[in-house]
């Protein structure tokens, strides 16, 4: 999806075949066991978006098809905000990963 001048490029999150596209391409490598993602359901958390800034929790309820055909489904979140760097929250959900709160 290409963005015009004031049209925030946020809303590319928001459209699932621009998301599917980006996730079987960057996320999908990430997980070994799964062949493709099937499906996508976005449900934004918070949505606040202004002109030219942003600040937005997604949710995209991933589908990943399994190599024997089986239908996972995992959540994956986005934090993102136009005027600061998503450092923190990547560290904090990066712990709980490790801590086991994966699934």
């Amino acid at each position: 999806m290409q963005t015009s001048k004031g049209v925030n490029k946020i809303y590319q999150l928001f459209d699932e075949q621009y998301v599917l596209d980006l996730f079987n391409k960057e996320v999908l490598p990430l997980y070994p066991g799964f062949k493709k993602i099937q499906n996508i359901n976005i449900s934004p958390i918070k949505k606040n978006i202004w002109t030219t800034t942003y600040h937005v929790v997604i949710e995209f309820m991933t589908s990943f098809l399994s190599a024997d055909g089986e239908v996972i489904e995992l959540p994956i979140y986005c934090s993102a905000h136009s005027d600061e760097p998503r450092k923190s929250s990547f560290a904090a959900l990066s712990f709980l990963w490790q801590q086991g709160f994966s699934h």
